[in-house]
């Protein structure tokens, strides 16, 4: 994993982020950073089982589908992150002990076991930045932000 962040997903695999309504008209935007279950092949499902990778470790389960329906209901944009949590918690504090695990409860996870800070940081630029960079706030009239995709 000590290649450009570019290279950590071959040509056919999902973009990190999925974007959904975009043209949406609520103020509100949903961001499901738990949303997706996949493993980059070149990670080799970090060595688990793929029983391992349909379970909560991995993913929450439904929050994608969730979040799309309330995404829908109010006309709302949605991203959703599209790779396993087990990759990198988007939802965590780079370089912290939680953003890549080595457990999970209580399963090893194999392919995080002594990864490298230049690991860790291609696997932060190709995973996670794009959901936070991919977000902006707008400021219309007054104190009322609005985040959008950009």
């Amino acid at each position: 994993m000590n290649e450009a962040p570019s290279s950590l997903l071959a040509a056919d695999e999902p973009q990190s982020v999925t974007v959904t309504n975009e043209g949406g008209t609520s103020p509100f935007v949903i961001v499901a950073d738990h949303a997706g279950k996949y493993l980059p092949r070149r990670l080799q499902m970090l060595g688990l089982q793929a029983a391992a990778c349909e379970r909560h470790i991995a993913w929450d389960i439904g929050a994608g589908a969730v979040c799309c329906l309330i995404g829908d209901a109010l006309g709302a944009v949605v991203m959703r992150q599209n790779y396993s949590r087990l990759v990198i918690d988007c939802n965590r504090m780079p370089g912290s002990e939680t953003s890549i695990v080595e457990l999970s409860e209580l399963t090893t996870v194999p392919g995080n076991i002594g990864l490298s800070k230049a690991q860790m940081d291609a696997a932060f630029e190709r995973y996670f930045s794009p959901i936070t960079t991919g977000l902006r706030v707008n400021w219309i009239g007054g104190d009322k932000p609005v985040c959008r995709p950009h």
